[in-house]
């Protein structure tokens, strides 16, 4: 998710000002962040629950609020979460202590012995799709910024917690010469691991933790490497290089005939010496953008064709998620399953595999009725097992 952005030719009362950027802000809105409005009478139920926009940045005493977790390798750091949407003079009592507890509970669950499961773990209070593509667009970037400050994320009324939208490039793009990880040339190195230059605003250890599961690691290759055929392919990148450049190519020249910067390292600090000509600026980035691709390309974590090990809390035989679930369940199990039955709640079985022999395999329940059902699974050992199941 990212906010809506255009190029300005910019003039003020007859004087030219240059090329500028006018992008919207982040805030609550259906073409914006697509979050229910939250009310100041909203401070209990399904009523508290969103929406909210919150973001890790810089801060005072009043509008955030301390996470009771260190980053990972970093027990001395402090974590702070701003409120962002509503405003924290904004907020009630009651809705700043929801999403401090429910933010206090994923981290609670991240940080847990059963993190990795699926139905006890972080996937509960996490939208992860959207923290993988946060993940890539960070990554591609390496933006010095994507994991610190300027990070944003949001909380729809009864929805887990969503990464973005992305926000603050200036410092993106570019080998930055401040810490070891940006100042480096050949296109390598994790914006995630930020905590290790000891930034002024700390990053939580999410994305550590995270990457330590098996199927996040997974997904994030999935994801990466299929977009790394469409709209991520060096083709289509470079090509919006090339379309933007011809959209600013004459007005280039006025823009850097008021401003004297070619050649000058103005505002990030950069490693090396810096081009004398706009057409060098671009190849320079698109050499970067080349070698930063190319990288990742190798050291993407994960393998999309990896087989899972299984993950299941203590005591169980087999998990079933997404549940409550919309169109399809996985059952991830132990032990081979021999035999799959669903039953409603008056007994009547509506579903029946009998001849599985898997330890992981999905269920289409598109067709199924809104309600509660039980899953009976059989093991080639005659081991009978049950989970409830909710379709909505």
């Amino acid at each position: 998710m990212t906010t809506t952005m255009m190029i300005l030719f910019l003039k003020i009362n007859n004087s030219y000002e240059g090329i500028y950027i006018l992008t919207e802000k982040i805030k609550q809105d259906k073409n914006r962040v697509d979050i229910v409005k939250l009310k100041p009478n909203d401070n209990a139920g399904d009523e508290v629950t969103g929406g909210y926009i919150f973001k890790i940045d810089y801060r005072n005493e009043n509008d955030s609020w301390k996470s009771p977790y260190s980053p990972i390798d970093h027990p001395a750091f402090e974590v702070h979460f701003v409120y962002h949407a509503p405003d924290w003079d904004e907020l009630s009592y009651q809705q700043k202590n929801y999403l401090k507890n429910y933010l206090s509970s994923f981290e609670t669950a991240l940080y847990g012995p059963d993190f990795k499961n699926l139905q006890k773990g972080y996937p509960n209070f996490i939208d992860v799709e959207s923290f993988i593509d946060y993940f890539i667009v960070s990554e591609i970037s390496r933006n010095n910024d994507g994991f610190k400050k300027s990070r944003y994320f949001h909380k729809d009324k009864n929805g887990n917690i969503a990464a973005g939208p992305v926000w603050n490039f200036d410092w993106a793009w570019k080998n930055i010469n401040e810490c070891f990880i940006f100042k480096a040339t050949n296109g390598s190195g994790w914006s995630y691991k930020i905590n290790d230059c000891n930034p002024w605003v700390k990053s939580p250890g999410w994305m550590i933790q995270l990457f330590d599961d098996f199927y996040f690691r997974q997904k994030t290759n999935c994801r990466y490497f299929h977009l790394r055929e469409t709209v991520l392919s060096n083709e289509n990148i470079l090509g919006m290089v090339d379309s933007l450049y011809n959209v600013v190519k004459n007005a280039q020249l006025r823009h850097f005939g008021k401003y004297q910067i070619l050649g000058i390292n103005v505002g990030a600090p950069e490693v090396g010496e810096q081009p004398q000509t706009f057409e060098g600026e671009v190849e320079k980035l698109k050499n970067w953008i080349t070698l930063r691709l190319d990288w990742l390309d190798n050291n993407m974590p994960g393998d999309c064709n990896g087989e899972p090990p299984v993950e299941l809390a203590s005591g169980e035989t087999f998990m079933v998620y997404p549940n409550p679930a919309t169109l399809e369940i996985n059952v991830l199990a132990k032990d081979i399953i021999k035999q799959v039955q669903i039953f409603d709640f008056t007994g009547r079985q509506i579903y029946a595999a009998p001849s599985v022999f898997k330890k992981s395999f999905q269920i289409n329940v598109s067709a199924f009725s809104r309600g509660i059902y039980i899953l009976k699974t059989t093991g080639v050992d005659e081991k009978i097992s049950t989970q409830k199941v909710i379709v909505k």
